[in-house]
């Protein structure tokens, strides 16, 4: 009778954010929930499910600053940063963008999704542009490209994570130049599942706390308090 009680929860989450934070979350969510429904994928394809009433509850890079009657609950933020082929680490130690781009590939996050274009418009406000090559739609492959020394990529702390089976064969090193930086947000809408949806929040930010950054600081020293709960 309690498990029928209790509210069924549809939620969307990032790819990123699923397969590292995702399965501690979603233990605890579940002693709350009598069912949750978890979809992963891109953030235009969750955000256009919140609106249409297919999710009830997403984690997302795109808060929707647009749109009307939606909580929006800022979770943390991270840092873009240079991922590139551990046995070039040297090569490209000090280089910027510019002898980047001009020295190996630029293996592209798919500009289908919010998180390509984001990095799309940073690349063409700071004046830089990068041959096609390789646009891919997900983390681990990115990251497996770059393992094997097909280019170098822009991601964050997170998506490096997610592709955390080559980290050996991957460097990371600061974005060079203006600095670039991503939010992690909750949405939900306004008037529903409240309490689920705080409960939800406050899950996040315990399991990025106690377990995810300490893991990404360890792989990442200088990274410290550049990934930060808001």
């Amino acid at each position: 009778a309690d498990l029928a009680s209790r509210p069924a929860i549809r939620v969307g989450m990032i790819d990123s954010f699923a397969a590292t934070a995702g399965p501690a979350i979603v233990k605890r969510i579940t002693a709350s929930a009598s069912q949750l429904l978890l979809w992963s994928g891109l953030a235009n394809s969750h955000a256009q499910a919140l609106l249409n009433r297919q999710l009830d509850l997403i984690v997302t890079s795109d808060s929707l600053e647009d749109v009307d009657n939606i909580v929006r609950r800022a979770i943390f933020t991270e840092p873009f940063v240079i991922a590139l082929p551990r046995a070039r680490l040297k090569e490209f130690q000090d280089a910027d963008l510019t002898k980047l781009i001009q020295r190996a590939p630029l293996i592209r996050f798919s500009a289908r999704s919010h998180f390509g274009a984001v990095i799309e418009r940073h690349l063409r406000r700071s004046g830089h542009t990068a041959r096609p090559f390789l646009e891919i739609d997900t983390s681990d492959v990115v990251m497996s490209m770059v393992a094997a020394d097909l280019g170098w990529t822009i991601t964050t702390p997170l998506c490096l994570l997610q592709g955390r089976m080559y980290e050996s064969q991957i460097a990371t090193l600061p974005l060079p130049g203006p600095q670039l930086s991503r939010t992690i947000y909750q949405l939900s809408r306004e008037g529903e599942y409240e309490d689920m949806a705080e409960n939800c929040f406050q899950v996040s930010r315990s399991i990025l706390e106690s377990e995810i950054f300490p893991e990404l600081r360890a792989s990442i020293p200088w990274l410290r308090s550049g990934i930060a709960l808001c």
